[in-house]
């Protein structure tokens, strides 16, 4: 499948966004904090509160410190450029306000996969899970846009073309591991050790090191490459491995299904895109696998039709970092 090159500079922007949802204005952020007030949720806890819905305007309000307008343009991305593929909540606009961002979101009528999945029958979970393999096959596609090369490398490839002569990949876009943005990956495992966030990288070998930092912050050995020679449980951290658009937190609470009794059972959203971005490849399976429940059915019988197993070595090293730090 053709790849989706993602430009940063193209994406909606500012403190204040809205994206032209007709017929519905956005509560203010005091608003969705007089709701919430209302509803118990505790307003002076501002990093990660719960969010605030308005049923009567079919939105959801995420909001919090930890909330970024990334995760907006990220659902805004996804939605605009696989509508019908990766299925996401409309996202309406955004606000910030006294350091908080407000992030407004399409209510999608579903039920978690993790009440749920207990209630169906095998050939309703097969589907599910092919539903799902696909459509991380299908965000998989998306790439960071390459550097704009210049108007002097545009004429000689345009001359080179003309002249039937290969002249090369474009340059390189200047972080390959990060948000959508370009931005700084706010994975729970950075968060976990205090290193928050993290990025961006150039490099997978970049973000190796940083995770080998993870188990040994404060030390004052600075050389993180010869550090992974010198701890076998590294080894794993292979600086070849590809790089691949990650959700990051497939977490069955994420995934919202549509009711039984309608009929075939569909993902009707994938939500909480707060950590995506670009990945070392097995972190999708390595996240997915440290959510599922040790030993629980999900992890053990079905998660292997979803997402194809790290390899061994690399899981093992990602194990030994998690276990490090907490």
């Amino acid at each position: 499948m053709a790849c989706v090159y993602v430009d940063a500079t193209q994406l909606p922007s500012g403190d204040n966004c809205d994206l032209g949802s007709p017929g519905i204005e956005l509560p203010s952020p005091e608003q969705v904090l007089s709701r919430a007030t209302r509803e118990g949720i505790d307003t002076t806890r501002t990093f990660r509160p719960d969010p605030v819905r308005f049923q009567e305007l079919g939105i959801i309000v995420k909001w919090g410190e930890d909330v970024t307008v990334a995760e907006g343009q990220c659902v805004w991305f996804l939605r605009k450029h696989f509508k019908g593929q990766v299925p996401v909540p409309a996202i309406h606009g955004w606000r910030q306000h006294n350091g908080v961002t407000f992030l407004y979101l399409q209510l999608v009528s579903g039920t978690p996969m993790a009440t749920l999945w207990g209630d169906l029958a095998e050939h309703e979970r097969s589907s599910v899970c092919n539903q799902l393999r696909g459509m991380i096959q299908t965000w998989r596609r998306l790439k960071p846009a390459p550097k704009d090369p210049g108007y002097f490398w545009r004429l000689v490839s345009t001359v080179l073309g003309l002249c039937g002569i290969e002249s090369g990949a474009l340059p390189n876009p200047e972080h390959q591991l990060s948000a959508i943005t370009g931005g700084a990956l706010r994975d729970v495992v950075f968060y976990d050790a205090g290193a928050y966030p993290a990025g961006p990288f150039q490099t997978v070998r970049e973000f190796h090191d940083a995770l080998a930092g993870l188990i040994a912050r404060g030390s004052t050995d600075t050389n993180l490459l010869d550090r992974r020679k010198r701890c076998p449980e590294l080894e794993g951290l292979a600086d070849d491995t590809p790089i691949t658009f990650t959700h990051a937190d497939l977490d069955l609470s994420n995934i919202l299904l549509s009711d039984p009794q309608d009929g075939p059972v569909r993902i009707v959203a994938i939500i909480d895109w707060h950590q995506a971005g670009w990945y070392p490849e097995p972190w999708e399976r390595l996240k997915a696998h440290s959510v599922a429940g040790h030993g629980s059915e999900w992890a053990t019988k079905y998660l292997d039709t979803v997402l194809d197993p790290a390899p061994y070595e690399y899981f093992y090293a990602f194990e030994y970092i998690s276990m490090s730090t907490i």
